[in-house]
């Protein structure tokens, strides 16, 4: 049930990508997972939250997991790769924009386990959507994810934008 559930959940994402926004929350630089020197760029959205969803933005096109877990689906929407994982403390992972991935479903992976290579976007940059999502709190925003890539130590610097 959780996994059709999360299947929607992405292909909504996907086909949305388009959000009215005001102005940059704040930006997020990553260490190296899922991406190496990764950036999110978060933003005030004019409709309250923006989603659970997050683009990470990077030079690397290599994808790597941060925790232990078991890949529960991996499966196509609209041409891009998603990569669907169990994480051990129960929420799922969600990474998409692969061009590939040599995971099958049941694999069971730790951290660094390497996950796929990203697509460029039309800017010439990777471009890795990721969700996270809680069974517990299926409505959690993006400061969910932000909370969990702090959980595993995985943020470098956390820059504040200021809002008009």
């Amino acid at each position: 049930m959780i996994i059709k559930f999360f299947i929607i959940f992405c292909s909504l994402s996907i086909l949305s990508k388009t959000c009215v926004c005001q102005d940059k929350k704040d930006t997020v630089y990553l260490k190296n997972l899922p991406v190496k020197d990764g950036i999110i760029i978060r933003y005030e959205s004019l409709f309250g939250d923006p989603g659970n969803g997050m683009d990470i933005y990077s030079t690397h096109d290599s994808v790597f997991h941060f925790a232990e877990g078991k890949v529960s689906s991996i499966f196509t929407i609209e041409g891009a790769k998603v990569v669907l994982i169990k994480n051990h403390d129960g929420y799922f992972i969600s990474y998409t924009g692969l061009k590939n991935s040599f995971l099958n479903k049941g694999d069971s992976i730790s951290e660094g386990t390497f996950i796929g290579a990203l697509e460029k976007n039309e800017e010439g940059n990777f471009e890795l959507q990721l969700i996270i999502l809680s069974p517990k709190y299926p409505d959690d925003n993006s400061d969910y994810t932000i909370k969990v890539l702090e959980k595993y130590h995985l943020i470098k610097q956390i820059t504040k934008h200021q809002t008009r």
